[in-house]
């Protein structure tokens, strides 16, 4: 068996711990600061906009690609070079302004035509406060003209609310044919795909209930499997993890689309299961040496498993760096993530879940009570 770390190894994590707190606190605290000035990135899966992928009959040069794109498409856009010849483009168009903006035209339709109707209401109301017979017949007559008005300004909204659908596939279909002609003749188009802002926010909103679900499923298998401490300091050491790799994405400038969540995710899991090796080994320990203090338990626990833990993230961050140097712009764009992910799980389940047991007070009689249970690292 290879052995990177010899067997008796003696870090004191424990007594460093202070600093790496210190350290977590700082990737916690710019993560959230550089999320919340700069932003993220968002992709096209986020905020809507277009995707095609076309193939060229000969390599393309995306800067004159760019160039002619620029001439006919006067919103953001990306381009990315795949496959192994050369000929495939994937072109990301972020959606214009006044496709996105549909429904604002359609509200303030709606509010004109409750301007109307209250307009109406008031002349109504005055008319019947009025002393003269025939300023007050007027006066009603011209609230059942103004009424008239709002009910036919209603009408015309509804109509126009039933045909929005079919003006914004049409406004998409336009851009498209832009697209189209600014490339040229002679491509073949594998995929041309349409993202509304309103399926942009629905994503995002199932990404956070993803994540956050995650965790809590995660949380309550570790209470259960463990106890509630353990929960909590393998909660801190996730929630360090995913608010690390979004702040990368924010301080990288890393589109943050739905490969995004599963960079998070995949983070999450990783991070989990090397803790869990580390919270078992310390319940072993717990049980054997029953009179030993408990820092210099759980750090003898880190250092029985450094080895494990060292040599499992070190073959997995060497496959993703791989793929990372050599994977191309497409497949890099999503392991580079994944690789700062990994980085920070390790550091999080060596370094900060179990020296955190020391801020809570672990019932030691109840574990050395409890029936062993075999856990299986992998």
């Amino acid at each position: 068996m290879i052995k990177l770390i010899p067997d008796n190894v003696n870090i004191n994590f424990i007594g460093y711990r202070q600093y790496i707190f210190i350290v977590s606190a700082l990737i916690i605290v710019a993560s959230v600061l550089f999320a919340c000035t700069k932003g993220l990135n968002y992709g096209i899966d986020f905020k809507g906009g277009y995707v095609v992928e076309a193939r060229f009959p000969e390599v393309q040069d995306l800067e004159v690609l760019r160039q002619k794109l620029s001439a006919h498409y006067p919103g953001d856009f990306s381009l990315q070079q795949v496959g192994a010849d050369g000929h495939d483009v994937v072109i990301k168009l972020e959606m214009l302004d006044a496709d996105a903006t549909k429904e604002q035209v359609s509200a303030g339709a709606a509010g004109n035509a409750g301007a109307v109707t209250d307009a109406g209401a008031i002349a109504g109301a005055n008319a019947g406060t009025g002393t003269e017979a025939n300023a007050a017949t007027e006066a009603i007559a011209g609230a059942q003209t103004n009424a008239q008005a709002a009910t036919n300004a209603n009408i015309s909204n509804a109509q126009q609310n039933s045909t929005e659908s079919d003006a914004t596939k049409a406004s998409h279909a336009q851009v498209i044919e832009k697209i189209k002609s600014a490339i040229g003749e002679g491509v073949t188009y594998r995929r041309i795909e349409t993202i509304g802002p309103t399926v942009g926010s629905e994503l995002v909103s199932n990404a956070i209930k993803a994540i956050v679900f995650s965790i809590i499923a995660i949380a309550i298998y570790i209470a259960f499997r463990f106890e509630w401490q353990f929960a909590i300091c393998g909660l801190i050491a996730l929630a360090q993890d995913c608010i690390g790799l979004v702040g990368a994405y924010s301080i990288w400038g890393m589109e943050f689309n739905a490969t995004a969540i599963v960079a998070i995710l995949t983070t999450a899991s990783y991070s989990i299961n090397d803790s869990i090796v580390i919270f078992d080994r310390i319940r072993e320990n717990i049980k054997r040496y029953k009179k030993m203090d408990m820092p210099e338990l759980i750090n003898r626990s880190i250092n029985e498993t450094l080895s494990r833990t060292v040599l499992t993230a070190g073959s997995t961050l060497l496959a993703v760096l791989a793929l990372c140097l050599f994977g191309g712009e497409v497949i890099s764009t999503f392991s580079l993530p994944i690789f700062i992910g990994i980085s920070l799980g390790t550091f999080s389940s060596i370094a900060l879940s179990a020296p955190l047991l020391l801020l809570f007070k672990i019932d030691r009689e109840k574990i050395i009570g409890a029936p062993k249970v075999d856990v299986q690292a992998s």
